[in-house]
């Protein structure tokens, strides 16, 4: 069995949405016994299920590459499930990312099944993540014991994870992790993304694997992140970070991607989470130099080119507190491109592919979710 049957046998076992009920004496049962979900509700119910359905036994969210032919191929890597985790803590009371106003959007007895599956959900992935988690404290893009260095972006991503549910008595944890993530800083305060065994860090590898020196603005983005939510917040680290990551939003080349993330809404979106998620200082500021960026690259139909970037958009938006009819126009722009069965397709989410049909359905649940707070209700 493969990867994939082996996540969609996993998730057919146990039924936890509960979206085919049985019938009974005859009479055809409605998914909560006693009324049809909504159509927004329906979104998020179905949403979930891929989900689940791409949740590996291990806990691991199923990512892939693009094949020579177009054909997805399964890649085992902590990195999207990192993704998929944050995500869904919107829908998640335990969470510190928790929107209380989501327990309105699905209603009656199948709101007990919904949330009790977020939670099963991001409790596996955190499983998982503890156990790729290498000796040193980093973690690797292609999982424990791959051949590819350790990186700074799947560490302090996984790392944030974990913060998510950790305990006081994790302190000393907490205080190796940061070292742990200490080590991919350059001389100049700003971080690698790669660390050879021998201590050298570089920014990305070339067409032919060899590596190359740089910075990568969006690895920077989740590093201020995870330093932030660490409680390293008023150290100098950050305040370096800050100070570049201000001036990469300012500058004329941001509209171009990087060479790890080719999506410039990568950055919007990694640079706002960072700012949104650990309350840093200067978001009205921020907002003034991203937001006219943000809506040049908005279509005509309010889309952002696909369901994925449309939901980086609107998740910048929703970071920078921004709301009004660009926001309104991307979110019904992006409800009309769900799947027939559910959920949104894959697409590439880094440089060479690794995205995830549960990674894409997962940032969109989250938007259209946070987004239905703005507007005191969500019609779907």
């Amino acid at each position: 069995m493969n990867p994939l049957e082996q996540a969609r046998s996993s998730a057919q076992a146990v039924d936890l949405l509960a979206l085919r009920p049985e019938t009974r004496a005859g009479q055809r049962a409605t998914l909560d016994g006693d009324h049809a979900p909504a159509p927004g509700e329906l979104i998020l119910l179905q949403g979930l299920t891929t989900i689940r359905q791409e949740q590996l036994q291990t806990g691991e969210i199923a990512s892939y590459r693009r094949g020579p032919a177009g054909d997805l191929l399964y890649c085992r890597s902590p990195f999207v499930s990192t993704f998929v985790h944050d995500a869904l803590g919107c829908f998640d009371p335990r969470s510190p990312s928790w929107q209380p106003h989501t327990l309105d959007l699905i209603p009656g007895r199948r709101r007990v099944r919904f949330f009790r599956t977020v939670i099963h959900v991001r409790q596996r992935i955190r499983a998982f993540l503890a156990w790729q988690q290498e000796s040193d404290g980093c973690w690797r893009f292609f999982g424990r014991g791959s051949g590819l260095d350790c990186d700074a972006n799947t560490t302090v991503c996984a790392a944030s994870a974990l913060l998510d549910r950790a305990e006081r008595s994790d302190l000393r944890r907490w205080q190796r992790q940061v070292k742990a993530v200490l080590r991919f800083r350059s001389a100049g305060g700003l971080f690698f993304t790669f660390l050879t065994p021998a201590g050298r860090g570089y920014g990305w590898m070339d067409d032919v694997g060899r590596p190359v020196a740089g910075i990568d603005r969006v690895v920077n983005a989740d590093v201020l992140r995870y330093l932030a939510l660490a409680g390293v917040g008023t150290g100098r680290d950050v305040e370096v970070l800050m100070d570049y990551l201000r001036g990469e939003a300012a500058s004329g080349d941001l509209m171009h991607g990087t060479s790890l993330y080719p999506n410039p809404l990568s950055f919007f979106y990694a640079l706002t989470r960072a700012w949104d998620q650990a309350q840093l200082p200067g978001l009205a500021d921020l907002a003034s130099s991203l937001v006219p960026r943000l809506l040049s690259l908005q279509g005509e139909d309010g889309n952002f080119g696909t369901p994925l970037s449309t939901s980086l958009a609107i998740a910048a938006f929703l970071n920078l507190k921004v709301a009004g009819t660009p926001l309104e126009r991307a979110r019904d722009a992006l409800i009309s491109k769900t799947q027939p069965a559910g959920g949104w397709a894959y697409e590439d989410f880094i440089v060479s592919g690794f995205g995830s049909p549960a990674l894409t359905t997962a940032l969109a649940m989250m938007v259209l979710a946070r987004s239905s707070g703005l507007a005191n209700g969500w019609a779907g």
